[in-house]
């Protein structure tokens, strides 16, 4: 005796709970379920999720036997391949439905079941990536007394951004984030099994430094190193839409590195980085020495941002801070832990340095002192002006050169101005631009290490590396 096939059409952009209780119901009736999918052509304006990945998901869903994409019309699909059951959602049952005849003629039956869900998935996902969540935010009153701060003053420092010139170099990086359905457990083996719903791309490492100034009104060039590929052109054409100027030297046997993030429920689920980083050879070095010397000539702030992939190597970065013009610009650096190594050290002499705890540590191999001793000890051995040792979650503790500062106290802690963060990536690299750029507009280490934490506050506040805005630090100021 045949075995009855259960049919299932849609545009599935998202695989939401309504499309698993008709999968469901359909395992239930039928020995077999055959998911069609619209083609990107079919779908027209409703179509948000490319073709290939709507049918991707759905063959990764284990209540789903086969997935066809539908390319012709339905009636051509449903005329070849005969289902004994085509399965609908109630909200379908009291409309005109043009598969009802067509089985009918072949002795089949159209089913209706709970369908849809009364939201739309694309749209929570969305507003994850894009809506800060700004009622999560605490300005530190008891610094802001100590140090003689008022909103008004922060606020003319971010208004005195516009303009600044600055020379951004370092790793170029593309994040991207795979948003996923939860299904279960695979049948096969006991792995856990989730469904790609969307998918979005972002620009990472120094790139995002680069987009945070010029969205913030700065004039900026970034200098990197980077591969003739789909991501160093993705990252061209978001940068170019902010007014940044790239000044790359590229290179075909180089991939531009690109760290994919699974999420799910709003946590991360695995991160994989795809692209290899190669170690920038002798004429990498001399190409970028050249457009650095250029560009820091007419610049009124530096920014070295290393996420140790090669770009910036030790020779390298000697060989920029030794080019540095007569009328030296304000230099800051950050140097990332990349590949298990990392060395904020080969920044010597620059104005401010924003390194973690543990990378602070790594540096200067000490595993003991206190966090103001440590900070104090970096500055001296590095002759660094100003330190803002991040802290993660605990803030971030300041350290000035206590020579020239007005102040009796060269150090203090801000604590984390948002209580809630949803994504913590990108929070250090938002901090290293702002407090640069404070430090360039005139403002001082205090005002400058309050602006970076209120901007930090932003960022983390929603998925994704997006450029902080003006406008997002003021409402959060306000």
């Amino acid at each position: 005796m045949k075995k009855p096939v259960a049919f299932i059409s849609g545009n599935f952009n998202v695989v939401h709970p309504g499309h698993l209780r008709l999968f469901r119901y359909a395992r239930e009736k039928a020995e077999r379920v055959v998911v069609g999918v619209f083609c990107d052509r079919l779908g027209g304006d409703q179509i948000f999720i490319p073709e290939s990945m709507r049918v991707d998901a759905l063959k990764s869903n284990v209540l789903v036997d086969e997935v066809l994409l539908i390319e012709s019309d339905l009636a051509t699909v449903l005329t070849t391949l005969r289902p004994d059951l085509v399965i609908k959602g109630h909200e379908h049952e009291q409309r005109f439905n043009s598969e009802e005849e067509i089985v009918r003629q072949y002795g089949g039956e159209l089913l209706f079941n709970s369908g849809e869900s009364a939201f739309s998935a694309v749209d929570l996902i969305q507003r994850e990536f894009r809506t800060p969540q700004a009622r999560t935010y605490a300005l530190p009153v008891d610094y802001m007394e100590r140090r003689a701060i008022d909103a008004g003053a922060i606020r003319s420092a971010l208004g005195r951004f516009a303009g600044i010139k600055m020379t951004v170099v370092g790793d170029l990086l593309i994040d991207e984030y795979v948003t996923c359905e939860p299904i279960g457990m695979s049948r096969e083996e006991p792995t856990v099994v989730v469904t790609p719903i969307d998918r979005s791309r972002f620009v990472g490492g120094a790139g995002i430094v680069a987009a945070h100034a010029a969205s913030l009104g700065a004039k900026v060039t970034f200098i990197s190193v980077c591969g003739r590929d789909d991501a160093a052109d993705f990252a061209a054409t978001e940068l170019g839409r902010l007014g940044v100027q790239t000044q790359w030297v590229q290179d075909a046997d180089i991939n531009t590195l690109t760290k994919t993030r699974f999420r799910s429920q709003g946590k991360n689920l695995l991160r994989v980085n795809s692209g290899v980083s190669v170690e920038a050879r002798d004429e990498h070095g001399h190409q970028m020495v050249k457009k650095f010397s250029n560009a820091a000539a007419a610049s009124d702030l530096v920014v070295f941002s290393d996420f140790n992939m090669g770009c910036l190597t030790t020779d390298v970065v000697g060989s920029m801070l030794g080019s540095m013009p007569m009328r030296r610009p304000i230099v800051s650096a950050d140097s990332q832990v990349g590949q298990g190594f990392g060395n904020i050290a080969k920044f010597r002499g620059v104005d401010l340095i924003t390194p973690t705890e543990s990378e602070a540590r790594a540096a200067l191999r000490d595993e003991e002192s206190g966090l103001a001793a440590l900070a104090e000890r970096l500055r001296n051995d590095l002759d660094v002006a100003n330190v803002l040792l991040t802290l993660g979650k605990e803030g971030m503790l300041i350290s000035g050169d206590r020579t020239k500062l007005t102040s009796a106290w060269p150090t203090d802690r801000l604590p984390a101005l948002n209580a809630s963060p949803v994504d913590v990536a990108g929070a250090g690299d938002c901090l290293l631009v702002v407090a640069s750029l404070a430090l360039a507009a005139g403002s001082s280490l205090w005002e400058a290490s309050l602006l970076a934490s209120i901007a930090a506050a932003v960022q983390v506040s929603r998925v994704g590396n997006l450029p902080v805005t003006q406008g997002e630090i003021l409402n959060a100021i306000a």
